[in-house]
């Protein structure tokens, strides 16, 4: 932990310092962690996730990562690959369209059977990936952390499926999120989960500013949009359908999208939502991780 924490360019907040203590004194218990790990975006939750895996590791045993998309899989994947580039260990992803592994920072891709025959030998040591991490297929030798990122995202089926992969053995468990389910904290109430909180965000953070506009100044955000994208900048809107409803007074993706490209016709407008198909869904999200180049 002191060669890991010299190697950040940066100083833990003392949130996460606690929230580190406790899931650390879970992993020395003789009985497995439950417990929860909240925070907003950019609290740094990932950093506390990775310092737990590698005291996993360092104990012989392996680690699973799940996360709900392609797209957050690849970002885990990668940073942790740089976070442990220089400790003796592998970082694999497992997603439904490909499988690589990562050793001292440089990535290799392999074929799937080659993947699940490293992970099932614990040749490779923290397992990052989507929903693949619960095929039947998968197997690991010595899970002994499970780690699942936006746990409001996956079923209670889907995460029994990792955590009973071994019938004789029930690895530890934290989940991790920016907004808890109600569940998850009525659990939290009866003592079934345990909750560790980052409310300090790590410093010189700009702040988020939120604001309220009303229908006579929206020529004006259109210019403030169009100044934002002109600098490299992108735009997100979001609406609360999908569809016009006759019954609901409320903005549809496909209306807004329709409109916007009449008002901004020189810049790349994508369409995203829950009934696109997967594949299209992760296209559209690389194409704008790139800025739609």
């Amino acid at each position: 932990m002191e060669k890991f924490s010299q190697e950040l360019n940066f100083q833990l907040t003392n949130d996460q310092k606690k929230a580190l203590v406790e899931i650390l004194k879970d992993l020395q218990k003789g009985k497995p962690m439950n417990r929860l790990l909240q925070g907003d975006v950019g609290s740094g939750k990932t950093i506390v996730a990775a310092i737990a895996a590698l005291i996993t590791v360092k104990n012989n045993y392996q680690v699973a990562f799940m996360a709900p998309t392609e797209i957050l899989a690849n970002q885990h994947f990668q940073t942790l690959s740089q976070l442990f580039k220089n400790f003796d260990l592998n970082v694999g992803l497992l997603t439904s369209t490909e499988a690589q592994i990562s050793f001292s920072g440089v990535v290799t891709k392999i074929k799937k059977s080659d993947f699940l025959k490293e992970c099932s030998k614990q040749k490779i040591d923290i397992i990052i990936g989507t929903h693949a991490l619960i095929q039947k297929n998968v197997q690991f030798k010595k899970l002994g952390l499970i780690m699942i990122d936006e746990q409001h995202r996956f079923g209670l089926e889907q995460r029994k499926a990792l955590l009973t992969a071994k019938k004789d053995f029930l690895p530890h468990l934290l989940s991790m999120t920016a907004t808890p389910i109600p569940r998850s904290l009525a659990l939290t109430i009866w003592g079934d989960l345990d909750i560790s909180s980052i409310r300090e965000l790590p410093k010189n953070r700009q702040p988020i500013i939120t604001k309220i506009i009303l229908p006579n100044q929206r020529e004006k955000i259109y210019q403030f949009v169009k100044t934002e994208i002109k600098n490299g900048r992108q735009v997100f809107v979001i609406c609360p359908l999908i569809n016009d409803s006759p019954k609901l007074e409320l903005k549809s993706v496909n209306q807004e999208y329709e409109k916007l490209k009449e008002i901004f016709p020189d810049f790349k407008i994508g369409i995203l939502h829950g009934k696109l198909k997967s594949k299209e869904k992760e296209k559209i999200m690389k194409r704008m991780t790139r800025n739609y180049r």
